[in-house]
């Protein structure tokens, strides 16, 4: 089990899940989708740093701000915001194509799937 749980906001799913679902209606025409994330530290150490790192399909750009969460007794849920860009308009319309947004500790790996589509009726999803 990971020490870092993603929180979905209004979410009835178990933890094991939670990190899976995150989606958002995209405008057709958009080139540009930040999605406002939170973690939070379910592990035995309170003081616990996460770096991330992504995967992404050559015609989108992820980032990740900020790029490392640092965990303390006080702050123990971290918020964070993804943002992706389409860097190639031939990705409108296109079928789905896949990446991922991993934080890790040096020791356990937090990995959530993303998957992107833009066009007319799109949802980008992580």
């Amino acid at each position: 089990m990971s020490s870092v749980d993603d929180v979905v906001s209004s979410s009835t799913l178990s933890p094991a899940n939670k990190s899976l679902v995150n989606e958002a209606t995209v405008d057709a025409g958009k080139k540009v989708v930040t999605h406002r994330r939170v973690m939070k530290n379910v592990g035995k150490s309170e003081n616990v740093v996460y770096d991330v790192k992504v995967s992404s399909h050559p015609s989108i750009n992820i980032d990740v701000n900020p790029s490392r969460l640092v965990f303390s007794p006080e702050n123990q849920s971290l918020s964070y915001e993804v943002t992706f860009t389409v860097i190639d308009d031939q990705m409108k319309d296109t079928l789905p194509k896949f990446g991922w947004i991993e934080w890790s500790d040096g020791f356990h790996k937090v990995r959530s799937p993303v998957a992107f589509t833009w066009g007319r009726g799109s949802v980008p999803s992580i």
